[in-house]
């Protein structure tokens, strides 16, 4: 899964992504002045490092308060408080609080249930890729018993 911690020179990368209808997306809004948010910086970096070894094609986004004007999907306003966990489509879906623990266990749970079906399309395909692998090492060594089968006779 994809990581990305919101920047003037990646804002625009970003609102592209967000244009995606299939594009999942968890994001922390956070303010350098909270104390809760300060608190949660501490744990952050153990979260950002789990789901960056998780497979799939969803991404965690960290959008400092500053940013917020330069977000598409986002408007002030709408901000209920710091910070602000939430997950969501890409194309302006409906947004959905995270509410649980604040603790390293309990968002990677979280951000893990809600990426899930990124998650499971990747696996697929490696799946996929496995099988096909298998399928012609099994071909190339039928070939090689039947050509010294035939040496034989």
């Amino acid at each position: 899964m994809r990581v990305l911690n919101l920047n003037p020179g990646n804002v625009n990368e970003f609102n592209n992504l967000m244009n995606n209808q299939k594009q999942k997306i968890i994001c922390k809004v956070w303010a350098p002045w909270c104390g809760h948010c300060k608190e949660l910086n501490k744990i952050w970096p153990f979260v950002e490092n789990k789901i960056r070894k998780t497979d799939g094609d969803g991404l965690l986004v960290s959008i400092v308060e500053t940013m917020i004007p330069s977000v598409n999907c986002l408007d002030s306003r709408e901000v209920p408080g710091y910070p602000w966990i939430f997950s969501m489509k890409g194309g302006g879906g409906k947004k959905r609080e995270y509410n649980g623990n604040r603790d390293v266990d309990s968002l990677v749970k979280y951000i893990e249930k809600k990426m899930k079906k990124c998650r499971t399309k990747t696996k697929r395909k490696r799946i996929r890729k496995k099988k096909k692998k298998t399928r012609a090492r099994k071909s190339r060594a039928r070939k090689r018993f039947l050509k010294q089968l035939r040496k034989l006779n």
